[in-house]
């Protein structure tokens, strides 16, 4: 399986959306394959930073400043490397604030504030709580075995996830995060007008700007919509 090399550069990528009511950021990485021992405690650290309702980057930005309707982080699937990616639709004079708010959630997850032993097991609970609704049905039975086959997962991963899960230790949990993301290589995406938010994301000295289109194609005319094709 083809590897892809990390960008070596710091850059936000801005993708101009005139008259948008609100931008919508992205801070993403390729990560390990779903196929690894520390799968686990790998979706367990995401869940703490951003995978859930209560995780670090939605009570941030939804709940304690209100800058959000709802902000998470994902790890898809896949058989190589997969995207993580922390996301959030923000609103637009907030912007530059909330993408480094995500930047700070990242960087201090993995630093000065690792996880606690409160979040893990609020995540160690609602995940095995939860199990029973994957067979509910014979399309949940069969999704549960598909990923399995499609992921090289172990045979028995489903009738050992949830004493695995109950076992995970911080020490776990921490060094599988510790692994998984390098902020200093995340890639970031920003879609939003850009008349009302370039000043603030260049202040912000997260990276270049690089305006781009909707296919990431770059965009060299100050007056084209960064939103359609280039011509």
């Amino acid at each position: 399986i083809a590897s892809v090399k990390t960008l070596a550069d710091d850059v936000i990528y801005l993708i101009d959306k005139p008259g948008a009511e609100q931008s919508i950021i992205f801070a993403a990485q390729l990560v390990t394959p779903m196929a690894n021992p520390d799968e686990i405690a790998i979706e367990a650290f995401n869940d703490i930073l951003g995978g859930t309702f209560s995780s670090r980057i939605n009570l941030n930005l939804r709940e304690e400043k209100s800058w959000s309707y709802g902000a998470r982080s994902t790890i898809v699937s896949a058989r190589a490397q997969r995207p993580f990616f922390a996301y959030a639709p923000v609103q637009t004079d907030k912007t530059a604030a909330s993408l480094a708010e995500i930047l700070r959630e990242i960087n201090e997850i993995q630093t000065t504030n690792p996880p606690r032993q409160d979040e893990l097991q609020r995540v160690q609970n609602s995940s095995t709580l939860s199990l029973s609704g994957l067979w509910d049905t014979n399309s949940a039975v069969l999704g549960a075995l598909t990923k399995i086959t499609a992921f090289d997962l172990p045979e028995d991963y489903w009738s050992t996830y949830p004493d695995k899960l109950s076992d995970l230790s911080l020490t776990q949990v921490t060094a599988a995060g510790s692994k998984l993301l390098n902020p200093a290589q995340l890639t970031l995406v920003v879609i939003g007008d850009r008349a009302r938010i370039s000043s603030d994301l260049e202040a912000l000295n997260a990276g270049e700007i690089r305006l781009i289109d909707v296919d990431g194609n770059p965009v060299t005319s100050n007056s084209a919509s960064l939103f359609n094709k280039t011509e």
